[in-house]
């Protein structure tokens, strides 16, 4: 099957993907010499090629590679496309050249075998037209005999550019595998735009053969891609996806409660569709709350969450102090339930809880759900903050009289906290710079270092509640 070049180079740029050029002087001078002879060039007849070509096949099918082909090599000089047979005698050529090329250790040898292969495929496009499954099986045997990759991914390329929305099956799977493998190798061209594409590419290859083993490869080809979904799509392909669902069904809190968790998952919890989604989500449940308060509020499977919603909305209605307090009540077990929210989600109400413990003077207790929180959001430098702020203002806790070396110690864990903040979440480096300039005047003196015999750069840890070690430091 031959194509116009005009429409395989549109295909080609569509998807992003260079034209496989591997013709070399050989397949060349096939093509112009019209090279593509059959049985009767061979010298002493039609016969006796006939029968060549039963003796190499017969130890080529038992995979005699060394013994068929150099009754191939001498058959091949005269008979290239015998009449019945076109294509056999270039791809059984380039099968037997790609597999001495997998057992060459030569390394100029082996590209010189792989070359001679890829040379009897153009030769064959040159005498009997583009195939897509001929260049499948090219690629099939070039990644079974461990060709260069690049060179493998651009035989597999070929064939998918070839069969278009009729490509072969057996060509998604290793070509996922290869071309994921190059993206997380960061092998120049295999960047996340051509991901993107070759990802729809195979998709909607998959979606227009309903058979089995594009199912299956299907199946295949999505699992490869998992790993790098995120690096390559990002949050917008996740909100392309979950959008429309939402729309069409806003009150549905199943699936906004599973769209929170993807959403919160891949875009964090200040992006503009989660927010959406969470104030529907939020109304909903007040709207719900408010009609069955009693009955939600003492049912078994109403979560710590629920709970924490309806007594801030009914605390909101009803303008009580009371009520909005008792939302605390169920934050501990709330943040420890699974299965319900994001980690986001759970991160914000970690640091709430923190932060209302800390202003309550339960330091120890607020820097536990403080680490919580950073461990629902690793990338989030609020938490970090609150922790250096307790420790640098626990002075009057850690000494006597409130002052002197026990209370300035307690700045040097303060400082490790504020710089674990910006170096996790540059959005709060200026706060914590603030913090670090503000509060490094209140550290021991060099002098007062020495004369404790300690050396600045050491590790010491600091006791009290805080008990964390950290570096020594002087002004």
């Amino acid at each position: 099957m031959k194509l116009h070049p005009k429409k395989m180079m549109k295909w080609a740029l569509f998807l992003g993907l260079g034209l496989f050029s591997l013709q070399t002087a050989y397949a060349q001078d096939a093509a112009a010499d019209n090279n593509c002879t059959t049985w009767e060039s061979y010298p002493k007849g039609r016969k006796a090629a006939r029968q060549q070509h039963v003796i190499y096949r017969d130890r080529f099918n038992q995979q005699q590679y060394k013994e068929a082909y150099p009754i191939w090599e001498e058959l091949f000089q005269y008979v290239k496309a015998p009449k019945g047979a076109e294509t056999r005698h270039f791809e059984d050529g380039a099968v037997m050249a790609y597999y001495f090329a997998g057992q060459e250790t030569d390394a100029e040898k082996k590209k010189e075998w792989f070359e001679k292969g890829n040379a009897l495929y153009e030769q064959n496009a040159a005498c009997n037209g583009e195939d897509a499954l001929v260049r499948a099986y090219q690629a099939y045997y070039l990644y079974a005999n461990q060709a260069p990759m690049m060179q493998t991914i651009k035989a597999y390329e070929r064939s998918l550019e070839l069969g278009k929305d009729k490509a072969p099956a057996m060509i998604m799977t290793p070509l996922a595998t290869l071309t994921v493998y190059a993206f997380r190798s960061n092998v120049e061209g295999m960047d996340a735009e051509y991901m993107r594409k070759l990802y729809a590419t195979l998709e909607e290859l998959a979606k227009n053969n309903p058979k089995d083993d594009y199912k299956k490869a299907w199946t295949e080809v999505d699992a490869q891609f998992e790993p790098i979904k995120d690096a390559i799509f990002g949050c917008a392909y996740y909100t392309k996806i979950w959008r429309p669902k939402f729309e069409a069904d806003p009150r549905n809190q199943a699936q906004n409660t599973e769209i929170l968790t993807v959403i919160g998952k891949k875009c964090g919890a200040e992006d503009e569709f989660y927010l959406t989604v969470r104030k529907a989500f939020e109304e909903v449940a007040d709207s719900i709350a408010a009609a069955n308060f009693d009955k939600i509020l003492n049912s078994d499977t109403t979560t710590a969450y629920t709970k924490i919603l309806m007594y801030r909305s009914k605390g909101a209605r009803e303008k009580s102090e009371e009520l909005k307090d008792k939302a605390w009540e169920f934050y501990p077990a709330a943040i420890d339930e699974e299965g319900w929210a994001s980690d986001a989600v759970k991160s914000d109400l970690a640091y709430r809880y923190a932060d209302r413990l800390f202003r309550a003077g339960s330091f120890g207790s607020a820097r536990n759900y403080c680490r919580k929180a950073s461990k629902f959001r690793p990338n989030w430098g609020e938490p970090y903050l609150l922790v250096g702020i307790m420790y640098a203002s626990s002075g009057s806790r850690c000494s006597a009289k409130g002052t002197g070396w026990d209370a300035q110690i307690c700045v040097w864990p303060a400082i490790d906290e504020w710089v674990k903040a910006k170096s996790v979440d540059p959005s709060v480096a200026a706060k914590a710079n603030k913090y670090i300039g503000q509060y490094s005047a209140f550290m021991p003196t060099k002098t007062d270092i020495f004369q404790r015999q300690l050396k600045e750069g050491a590790s010491i840890k600091v006791p009290c509640w805080i008990q964390q070690t950290t570096t020594i430091r002087g002004r």
